[in-house]
């Protein structure tokens, strides 16, 4: 695992030469080194396990309520959180080493959200009154770094308010924000959804659940169809998914509960099977392997607790866990099997509140907030699961086309296919494309035609791209394109047709080629194609915009080869 080392600073010549003059006067230069050496190994170690460090200042204001973070990228990094009715927002552009308090006039509350997608744009929400009960909460996007807010949605309720932003990793167009009833428990959700980034959003309204609120920090949107939130009964304080998998059509309360006497959180992998639930039952969490339906107890085998939230790195099976309490200085957990074994991590003594990251291929840069204003990074390797192509294949057709076919056993966060060819002493460019499934385990079938290649030895590859821009390349497949083996003129399309309609023909070798129209009495009305062609398929469009309705007939000739066929215009 690749970590991030605190650096020790001190003045090691120094050091070293007062010790050796010292144990050399008194144990001789042989115990002075072995003891050198042990010194070393033991700063070494220590530091090689603080996985965990902290970047930057102490962020003041913030500890009025649970502050939460958004990660744009390894440098850009959003919080926001505040107390009563002074708003704070904090950005960095640097990777934490300098935080800059961000304007916030025109937001009257604390915020209990906060979504950034880059330097200057994020999304926020507040908790809609002065107190804690909520009121008419708002939802607020800032395009300038905080110098003007415009509201996008509010509640319109007396109590409750937005409990999380969030946008999906994997499908980063799509993003949710999710309220509390806006007028007690036991009514309809509030949800507002964006498939642009956040350029616009709708607002739905997910069925109550009796007695039931939603949950601060938690919703899980991973696409336009999966996403959903927590419901918790307020009669024993018991926490359960609330997930859609049909675009919102219908909704399913998740069977099995956890108890939240602190607050918990929901996570899904971007499999929308996996899933990982924590409320206050600790050492033990639940864990989901079919989308939510029914939820395990598994027992973490650590000793953080208290408040906790969850961070799902997309495009694989690990989960971290950050709580604000632990016995130990150690309030960061890891998982790398979807949430069935646990490894706890080593942090400074604070309890952090919420953590996020940005993954770049196999590294996950994360940042982590305390509810004190400390924040702490990591760099962590993680295993990415790929898009797993289990064929490949290229094949000509009669017409002369070349179809490539591919299927894949499993994709994650899978954006499209681009589609390669190259000649034998040509370079490969790009001839079209396919959008990607996203995350799916069920085998996927993908088919394209190629119907703009001549004769000759060509080669082809896919080119697979996943919503963070990361690519990577098939083995290429070769095909021998001989052309078509017959000469044809097929029927148009549409016919009956007005006033346009398309022949398709072929040819199986070079040379002069006509395609001419006549009337009825013979006479030659439009000359489509009067030119040399190579052997192959072609397709020509007629518009007959300026004749007559009436039956005509088209007639293709090469060489001493000739075809005729008849067509009707009818107006």
């Amino acid at each position: 695992m690749k970590t991030s080392f605190t650096i020790l600073q001190f003045d090691c010549n120094a050091i070293i030469s007062y010790c050796k003059k010292s144990f050399e006067k008194k144990v001789g230069k042989l115990s002075f080194l072995t003891i050198l050496l042990l010194f070393l190994y033991g700063s070494i170690s220590s530091s090689t396990f603080a996985q965990w460090t902290q970047v930057g200042p102490q962020l003041t204001g913030l500890s009025g309520a649970a502050p939460r973070i958004s990660v744009v990228d390894s440098n850009i990094v959003w919080i926001a959180g505040g107390v009563g009715t002074a708003p704070k927002v904090y950005r960095t552009t640097d990777g934490g080493l300098h935080w800059v308090s961000l304007p916030t006039t025109g937001l009257p509350y604390f915020l209990t959200c906060l979504a950034a997608k880059d330097s200057l744009t994020a999304f926020v929400a507040d908790v809609g009154g002065p107190g804690s009960n909520g009121g008419n909460a708002k939802l607020y996007k800032t395009t300038n770094a905080g110098l003007n807010w415009t509201v996008i949605d509010s509640t319109g309720g007396t109590t409750g308010f937005y409990d999380d932003i969030q946008f999906s990793k994997s499908n980063p167009q799509f993003g949710i924000a999710m309220s509390d009833p806006a007028n007690g428990a036991g009514g309809p959700f509030i949800l507002n959804k964006t498939t642009d980034g956040g350029n616009s959003w709708v607002q739905t309204n997910p069925p109550g659940v009796t007695n039931s609120y939603g949950l601060y920090y938690v919703s899980y949107p991973i696409d336009p169809m999966f996403y959903g939130f927590a419901s918790v009964n307020l009669t024993g304080l018991l926490m359960t998914s609330y997930t859609t998998n049909n675009g919102g059509a219908t909704w399913i309360l998740g069977n099995g509960d956890v108890p939240i006497s602190n607050w918990g959180d929901i996570v899904f992998n971007d499999d929308k099977q996996h899933g990982v639930m924590l409320g206050s039952d600790w050492p033990n969490i639940k864990v989901s392997s079919n989308g939510g339906n029914d939820w395990t107890t598994i027992n973490t085998n650590t000793d953080i607790n208290g408040f906790s939230t969850a961070s799902w790195v997309s495009g694989t099976n690990t989960v971290f866990i950050c709580a604000s309490i632990s016995p130990s200085i150690n309030k960061i957990i890891r998982s790398d099997d979807n949430g069935l074994t646990w490894q706890q991590q080593s942090t400074p003594n604070y309890g952090f509140m919420e953590l996020d990251y940005i993954r770049y291929g196999n590294t996950t840069i994360g940042y982590a907030i305390s509810n004190e204003g400390y924040v702490v990074k990591s760099t962590q390797n993680v295993s990415v699961i790929p898009v797993e192509l289990t064929s490949f294949t290229a094949s000509v057709n009669n017409e002369g086309d070349v179809i490539l076919k591919w299927s894949t056993a499993t994709e994650v966060n899978n954006q499209k296919f681009e589609i390669e060819r190259k000649s034998v002493y040509g370079r490969y460019t790009t001839i079209g494309s396919l959008e990607g499934y996203g995350t799916t385990t069920e085998p996927q079938e993908y088919s394209y035609i190629d119907n703009t290649v001549g004769t000759g030895t060509f080669f082809y590859r896919l080119k697979q791209i996943d919503f963070g821009g990361q690519s990577e390349y098939s083995n290429e497949v070769e095909v021998e394109v001989n052309g078509p083996f017959t000469f044809a003129l097929e029927q148009n399309y549409p016919n009956p047709f007005n006033p346009l309609t398309k022949i398709k023909y072929s040819v199986p070798e070079n040379g002069n080629v006509k395609l001419s129209v006549y009337n009825l009495v013979g006479e030659e009305v439009s000359v489509l194609v009067n030119e040399r062609v190579n052997a192959g398929f072609y397709e020509v469009s007629f518009n007959a915009s300026s004749l007559p309705s009436g039956t005509y007939f088209y007639r293709l000739q090469t060489g001493n080869s000739i075809q005729t066929k008849k067509m009707i215009l009818l107006k």
